[in-house]
């Protein structure tokens, strides 16, 4: 086995970053990623399969962990009981968001690569995909307020209806990458953006969804 050499890991994935931030990951090039990293083409190879290879080692580890929050959130939610799932669905919202903000953060330039670089990849629809397990726990959570009688008009639990919110609301809280926002200027829009979905749920499901942990 070749004996990499200490360093050129490092600089490929600067120049990668770089390359994949500036001009997406249809648009970079493994040519000027060596070039600007200072080794050859046969280099990068030698180490990644390919440019789709050479991504996934960029953005990989760091968008699971961000599904991963998520994902936790939601499996939560779901092991609550009924009345937990009215009573505790905001607190959980609240801290689910601000672990996602930990990561994003933590490495902003890998976030940015992520959500707006990555046409062309299996990252194209991060975002939609969590979107579709938004809509899920939505209706599940319609559908048991419904059951609980605090929410009367069985017309509201529209399953397309709550597709439309939740692709609004997630594409909205992903804006933070897209157009670079300082993370306390990120946090108080958020907040606020959470504060007007809340109140648009309470008023179509007559029910006080703000306090409902309190």
């Amino acid at each position: 086995m070749a004996i990499q050499k200490a360093g050129v890991y490092e600089k490929i994935m600067l120049s990668a970053r770089k390359e994949f931030l500036e001009k997406g990951f249809t648009g970079a090039s493994l040519r000027t990623i060596s070039k600007n990293a200072g080794v050859t083409t046969g280099t990068i190879y030698s180490r990644f399969e390919d440019k789709t290879a050479l991504f996934e080692e960029i953005v990989g580890e760091h968008a699971k962990k961000i599904v991963s929050i998520y994902n936790n959130g939601i499996d939560s939610y779901y092991n609550f009981n009924p009345e937990d799932k009215y009573s505790k669905m905001n607190d959980l919202t609240v801290d689910c968001i601000s672990l996602m903000l930990d990561v994003i953060y933590g490495d902003y330039e890998c976030s940015k690569i992520l959500i707006c670089s990555s046409k062309g990849t299996c990252y194209e629809n991060f975002i939609h995909e969590m979107i579709q397990k938004e809509v899920d726990s939505t209706e599940d959570f319609a559908r048991t307020m419904y059951k609980l009688g605090k929410i009367e008009d069985e017309e509201n639990l529209d399953k397309g209806l709550f597709h439309m919110i939740a692709s609004g609301f997630m594409s909205s809280f992903f804006e933070i990458v897209a157009h670079d926002m300082d993370r306390k200027v990120a946090e108080r829009r958020i907040a606020l953006l959470r504060k007007f979905y809340t109140g648009g749920w309470s008023c179509l499901f007559n029910v006080d969804i703000e306090h409902s942990g309190r």
